[in-house]
């Protein structure tokens, strides 16, 4: 069994919305504004597509309420679109997704939901000139997130369909500080493998490589790096990098173990743009799994409590009430953190077995050229 905590189970999507009115009534009781209620009203939908309950959140979504503003109207029409699309019912989801206005902050992200529709369903082309156009036009709401997710979209979009060239060049245009910057690494060092400019490749995974803290893309280089010599018939450093490769891994699994079945509680190291956790070195994003209003609101109850702290003792019964908010928000997270490190660690044994065989073959054809 686990020592840090039980793996994560479904989450509830009452019991999360009860942390959110503890969270808003303690605000109110310190003077600090509550959110905008109609953001409030989405919770449940925004809960139900993250569990991917597609029943549940069309259900709980009113895409035609004449009492709310545009922009929420536009935000419903995203959420009901990609809900839709959920149950497969493609055409009705694209028909929402068109529905959001140009002028709204949601416009950019329901032409991306869009756009990955035309290419799963064949119309590539259409996919590309529509991530393309919305990137060059002006007048677009872009901000840098989410631009930064077209770009990396539409770099894997122009791999997968064979135009590396510019799969390279769009991946280039990520930048460092970008939350989306490695995974841009990774598809640049791929196309560049594609295109046989191996000594590119060869450079940005060593400059991944030299990364500290560990997300799926820093632990992909090493054996991407390992199969770019192999690619150019350089079995000797293919076989030293493998081997790098696995004992890199090796450490990896035996950290992960160390945290996962010797620790008695998880510690949070670092959290970047509130949804991605360190942990003991590993970069763990948790927001395929909750919304990033979950996030925001576990962010504003940690600096709830240390307001708190500043104001009243820790006896004080509001202090008592906001550290247990803060430690719900936590029980929350915990398991869901256990359950990507358990996944991690699996993925990482899936590549020393790779590596093994690959170190075999490399060391094989390596004494056939001699």
């Amino acid at each position: 069994m686990l020592s840090v905590c039980a793996r994560a189970s479904e989450v509830s999507v009452a019991s999360i919305i009860d942390l959110d009115k503890k969270l808003n009534i303690l605000k109110s009781e310190i003077f600090i504004a509550e959110n905008d209620s109609e953001e409030r009203y989405t919770n449940l939908s925004l809960y139900y597509i993250k569990n991917k309950s597609w029943i549940k959140s069309l259900q709980s979504i009113s895409p035609n309420d004449i009492d709310t503003s545009a922009e929420y109207k536009n935000y419903n029409n995203i959420l009901y679109g990609i809900s839709l699309q959920g149950v497969e019912n493609r055409n009705q989801a694209l028909k929402f997704y068109n529905k959001v206005q140009r002028s709204s902050i949601y416009y950019a992200t329901a032409q991306l939901n869009a756009s990955l529709l035309y290419f799963h369903d064949g119309h590539v082309n259409k996919a590309l000139n529509k991530l393309n156009k919305l990137l060059s036009d002006s007048s677009v709401n872009l901000n840098y997130r989410i631009k930064n997710r077209i770009l990396l979209v539409l770099g894997y979009l122009y791999f997968k369909n064979d135009k590396f060239n510019e799969s390279r060049m769009i991946f280039r245009k990520i930048p460092v500080g970008s939350i989306y910057f490695n995974r841009a690494i990774i598809g640049a060092a791929l196309a560049a493998n594609q295109t046989k400019d191996y000594s590119a490749s060869e450079n940005v995974l060593l400059f991944l490589q030299k990364n500290m803290t560990y997300d799926l893309a820093v632990d992909e280089s090493y054996i991407l790096l390992a199969y770019t010599y192999e690619t150019q018939m350089d079995f000797n450093r293919a076989a030293i990098a493998y081997e790098k490769a696995i004992s890199h891994y090796s450490k990896r699994v035996k950290s992960l173990n160390k945290l996962l079945y010797e620790n008695k509680r998880l510690n949070i190291d670092e959290v970047i743009n509130k949804h991605i956790f360190v942990v003991s070195s590993n970069q763990i994003d948790l927001l395929e799994k909750l919304p990033h209003r979950f996030f925001d609101n576990y962010s504003q109850s940690k600096q709830l409590l240390i307001k708190i702290s500043g104001l009243v003792d820790k006896d004080n019964k509001m202090h008592k009430r906001a550290s247990v908010l803060v430690g719900d928000y936590r029980k929350i997270i915990t398991p869901l953190l256990v359950d990507q490190l358990m996944i991690r660690k699996n993925i990482l044994l899936d590549y020393i077995n790779q590596c093994r065989y690959r170190l075999a073959t490399s060391k094989d054809r390596s004494s056939a050229f001699r």
